[in-house]
């Protein structure tokens, strides 16, 4: 499970692109890689967009950004988090009837808004 594959991305000294889009990765498994992220040194992009993240799963992210600076590209486009999507920063939230939609911009770092 996520387990292992935090376990992997700590020790690893040559895994430079980690993809986890779509694997179900809630705000215990964010922690589980933002902890492993903190220690790795050549991880550089990680995408986790579309996963059920939550609010504190994107805190845990960011703190891990702040600590850790190899990682160039994190990609949180479609995450659940707290009431409503990642969007790219600086976009007003989303009405409440409204549901995401896909986008041409391609940001690199997203906000949840909160």
């Amino acid at each position: 499970g996520l387990a292992a594959v935090a376990a992997l991305v700590r020790d690893s000294r040559s895994l430079e692109s980690l993809r986890l889009y779509l694997n179900g990765i809630d705000h215990q498994g964010a922690i589980m890689l933002a902890d492993a992220l903190m220690l790795n040194a050549s991880v550089v992009e990680l995408d986790v967009g579309a996963n059920p993240l939550g609010s504190h799963g994107v805190f845990s992210l960011a703190v891990m950004l702040g600590r850790n600076a190899q990682l160039s590209s994190l990609d949180i486009r479609g995450c659940e988090v707290g009431y409503g999507y990642a969007r790219p920063v600086n976009t007003p939230p989303l009405p409440a009837h409204a549901t995401p939609t896909s986008s041409s911009q391609q940001p690199q770092r997203t906000s949840s808004g909160e």
